[in-house]
């Protein structure tokens, strides 16, 4: 799985769980790492997606469904 589409499959858990309130950074970035462990450097890389993508949803951004 690409970097690409690992951040797809991050936005989309983040607009699905978010609806829901039930979004946790440190869970989300845990379970990502679990699933993804093959990529190098992806702790970091979906830990700084995830505040990435929180600021442009924080000021209105919305995600293509």
């Amino acid at each position: 799985m690409s970097r690409s589409s690992v951040a797809h499959t991050l936005m989309r858990r983040y607009v699905i769980l978010s609806k829901f309130k039930l979004f946790n950074k440190k869970k989300m970035t845990e379970q990502i790492n679990q699933e993804q462990p093959q990529l190098p450097g992806l702790n970091e890389s979906v830990e700084l997606r995830i505040e990435i993508f929180i600021k442009l949803v924080r000021v209105g951004f919305q995600p293509l469904k």
